[in-house]
C-alpha cells in the first residue's frame, strides 16, 4: 500500500460526532498530495469507523519552537497551501471554504505540506452561518458580521505565514507588503486566491532571475530629477573602483539609457549586451523576443527611477531625496536596517530638516557633472553607502 493506515472510531454519542462524519465524509471524496486521504467508511450502531492514511510530520506551530523558518521555506508554503486551497475551491460544484487555517493545521514533513482538520470546512452555499466558526487570531473580521468567503481563507492563511515570518526574525519589504495586503480590514481590498499565489510565485522567480548575482542594490527616488541614474552610474562605478564585479541596469525597455550613452558617446563598446568605458559596466535589458544570455555574476545597481515597488525587491535600497524646500520629501515606510538616503544635491540645511523629519541617517551627494569619474568627495559619500551595504 506504500502508506501507513490508521482507523479511528468515533463515537456517536460524543459531541463532535457531526463534525467528525462531516470531515470524513468530505475528505472521502477529495484526492490532492496536499491533504490527508480517507479511504473507507464504516459505522455501526455506536461507532464511525475511519480508514485513513496517517500524516508523519509536525505541525508549523510545533516546527517553530525549535525552527527558524527560511524566506524559500515560507514561499514554497504559501504556494502549496494556496494550491490546497485552490484545489478546494474548485473540485465540485460548490467552492468548498477551509475556514481554519493555523499553524497548528499546517503539517511539515520535508518539503512536503499538508493540510489538516476539515472538521469545519464546507461549501460555499452564500449563506451566513448561525455560528462564528474559526481561531481568534486568525478569522478573517468579516465573518463576526458577514458569511464566510475565498478572501476568508486567504486572510487567514496570510496570518499564518505571518506568524511563522514573525518567528523567523527575519525581514522583507515585500514579503511583509503581501500579507499586509491579504489581511486588509476589507475582503474587497485583499486579493484573491489565484493573485496571492501568483504574487508568491513571482517573489520565488525573482530571486532566479540574475543567476549567481551576490546582491542588488536598487537606486530609487522621491520625485522626478532628483539624479536617480546619475547616482546609480556613480555607485556602479565607485564599486569597480573597489575591485567589486558590478553593473549598472535600467530594468525598463522603454528607457534605453545604455543605447542613449552609444549612440551619443563613441567612446562606449558593447558586447554581450554589455556597454562598457573604463570602470563603466552596464547591462543592457533586450525585449522578451531576442534571446537572453546568463548574466555575469555580481553586483548589480538597478536604475529604478520612481518605482518603489521594484525597489523593495532588493537587497538594499538607495533612496534619493532632493533639496528643493518646496518639494514635499517623504520617505517610504521601508525598513531602515536596509536603506542608505541620500539628498541631492547635498544641502546641509535641508539635509538635517530632512533627517530629523525621517528618523533617520542622510547623506548628502556633492555636486557633480561626471557620473563616470569618482571624485574625492563622491568617494567619501560613496564609501559610507559600501560599509552600510557590506556591514
Amino acid at each position: 500500500m506504500n502508506c501507513l493506515r490508521i482507523i479511528k472510531c468515533i463515537p456517536k454519542e460524543a459531541v463532535f460526532y457531526e463534525y467528525g462524519e462531516a470531515e470524513a465524509k468530505l475528505l472521502l471524496r477529495l484526492k490532492h498530495p496536499g491533504i490527508p486521504t480517507v479511504y473507507d467508511l464504516k459505522e455501526d450502531q455506536e461507532y464511525l469507523y475511519i480508514v485513513e492514511e496517517y500524516i508523519r510530520g509536525q505541525s508549523l506551530a510545533e516546527y517553530l519552537l525549535d525552527h527558524k523558518i527560511s524566506k524559500e521555506q515560507l514561499r514554497m508554503i504559501a504556494i502549496k497551501l494556496c494550491d490546497v486551497l485552490c484545489y478546494l475551491r474548485d473540485c465540485g460544484p460548490v467552492p468548498i471554504l477551509y475556514r481554519d487555517m493555523k499553524p497548528e493545521h499546517v503539517i511539515l514533513e520535508g518539503d512536503e505540506v499538508r493540510l489538516i482538520d476539515f472538521g469545519i470546512a464546507k461549501g460555499d452555499d452564500g449563506q451566513r452561518e448561525e455560528m462564528i466558526c474559526g481561531t481568534q487570531g486568525y478569522m478573517a473580521p468579516e465573518l463576526a458580521y458577514s458569511k464566510a468567503t475565498e478572501k476568508s481563507d486567504v486572510y487567514s492563511l496570510a496570518k499564518t505565514l505571518e506568524y511563522a515570518w514573525e518567528k523567523s526574525g527575519m525581514n522583507s519589504r515585500r514579503i511583509t507588503r503581501l500579507i499586509h495586503q491579504a489581511t486588509r480590514e476589507c475582503p474587497d481590498e485583499r486579493p484573491n486566491l489565484d493573485a496571492f499565489c501568483e504574487s508568491w510565485k513571482q517573489l520565488s522567480e525573482k530571486q532566479k532571475v540574475y543567476g549567481g548575482i551576490s546582491k542588488v542594490i536598487a537606486v530609487v527616488g522621491s520625485d522626478r530629477g532628483v539624479g536617480c541614474t546619475h547616482i546609480a552610474i556613480s555607485l556602479a562605478v565607485f564599486l569597480r573602483t573597489e575591485g567589486i564585479e558590478t553593473y549598472y541596469h535600467n530594468p525598463y525597455e522603454e528607457e534605453d539609457v545604455l543605447e542613449n550613452m552609444k549612440r551619443n558617446a563613441h567612446v562606449f563598446r558593447e558586447k554581450d549586451s554589455i556597454i562598457y568605458h573604463n570602470k563603466f559596466y552596464g547591462l543592457r535589458t533586450l525585449g522578451e523576443t531576442v534571446e537572453q544570455r546568463k548574466p555575469p555574476e555580481g553586483v548589480y545597481v538597478q536604475d529604478c527611477g520612481l518605482d518603489w515597488e521594484r525597489a523593495e525587491d532588493a537587497d538594499w535600497i538607495v533612496f534619493v531625496l532632493g533639496s528643493s524646500p518646496w518639494k514635499d520629501q517623504r520617505v517610504p515606510e521601508w525598513n531602515s536596517n536596509h536603506v542608505s538616503i541620500l539628498c541631492n544635491p547635498a544641502s546641509r540645511g535641508t539635509g538635517l530638516k530632512l533627517a530629523r523629519a525621517n528618523g533617520c541617517r542622510l547623506y548628502g551627494f556633492p555636486l557633480d557633472d561626471d557620473p563616470f569619474l569618482v571624485t574625492t568627495a563622491k568617494k567619501k559619500v560613496l564609501e559610507r553607502i559600501r560599509k552600510e551595504v557590506w556591514k
